[in-house]
C-alpha cells in the first residue's frame, strides 16, 4: 500500500488542503494515512491529481508574486 502521509508531505500540502482539493473528508484521509482504511481507486486518483499538480501550482504562485512585485528582494 502507499504511504499517503509521506506522499502528501513530499508534495508540501496539508491534510486539510489535500482533503479539500481531492474532495475526501479529512477524517477519512487521516484514517487512510494511519492505516485504518483503504481509499477507493477513485479517491486515490483524485489524490494523485492534486499532489501531481502541486509543484506547478507553487511555481505559478512564485511567478505571480515576482510579477506583482510582492516578494521582497534580497
Amino acid at each position: 500500500m502507499f504511504d499517503l502521509q509521506n506522499i502528501r508531505r513530499a508534495a508540501r500540502i496539508s491534510q486539510v488542503e489535500l482533503s479539500r482539493r481531492a474532495e475526501i473528508s479529512r477524517p477519512r484521509l487521516s484514517a487512510a494515512e494511519n492505516g485504518y482504511l483503504e481509499l477507493t481507486t477513485d479517491e486515490l486518483r483524485r489524490i494523485h491529481a492534486v499532489v501531481s499538480e502541486e509543484p506547478s501550482r507553487r511555481a505559478e504562485r512564485i511567478r505571480q508574486a515576482f510579477t506583482e512585485g510582492t516578494l521582497a528582494t534580497a
